[in-house]
């Protein structure tokens, strides 16, 4: 044995003790025309007191929806454009970014920034499409 004694067991296990782990859910495979909304983290404005400090302030950017580029193109719009997404009763209308580290099926709004409540993320997105200009 290495590093000497190791010394004396105290707890005992008492049969399965990793029982919560036989209920995994099943892989997310997205169904067309529907999503599902993510936070995106940002270094500037993602927290929630720092966010308050003028040199901080600058640096955070404005709201914004990301998506993949499979689900741009999809829906036919390019990098800037204005979609509204309608989650659980709320309508955002927010400039697209399109995004290579988003998979299909997913929706990315900007954590902790302002206009964009915390409590939409883990809902699906009821619609997604261009605003009307």
């Amino acid at each position: 044995m290495r590093a000497g004694d190791p010394g004396t067991r105290l707890i005992e296990s008492q049969g399965d003790g990793l029982s919560w782990f036989s209920s995994v859910p099943r892989a997310f495979s997205p169904e067309r025309g529907t999503w599902q909304v993510v936070p995106f983290f940002h270094l500037f404005g993602s927290d929630e007191t720092s966010s308050l400090a003028a040199p901080v302030q600058e640096r955070i950017p404005q709201a914004y929806v990301a998506v993949a580029k499979s689900e741009a193109d999809r829906l036919g719009v390019n990098d800037g454009a204005l979609l509204s997404l309608s989650i659980g009763g709320e309508t955002l209308t927010l400039p697209l970014r399109i995004s290579e580290e988003l998979g299909a099926g997913l929706v990315a709004l900007p954590a902790g920034l302002p206009g964009i409540p915390p409590a939409l993320f883990g809902k699906s997105v009821d619609g997604l499409q261009e605003a009307a200009q």
